[in-house]
């Protein structure tokens, strides 16, 4: 039995948002997971770029 989602089922983050949990913010980027146990993505979003 496979973990998988099948092509047709609805995927979080894909058919819908992910119920997003910052884990730690700063000048940096921002560490965030999703609260959906069977999602478990954690996701380290980088600052934009910004020249000075």
């Amino acid at each position: 039995m496979s973990d998988e989602p099948s092509a047709d089922e609805e995927v979080c983050g894909d058919s819908y948002d992910h119920d997003v949990v910052v884990d730690h913010e700063d000048a940096d980027g921002i560490q965030w997971h999703c609260a959906r146990s069977e999602c478990g993505v954690e996701v380290w979003d980088p600052a934009p770029i910004t020249e000075q």
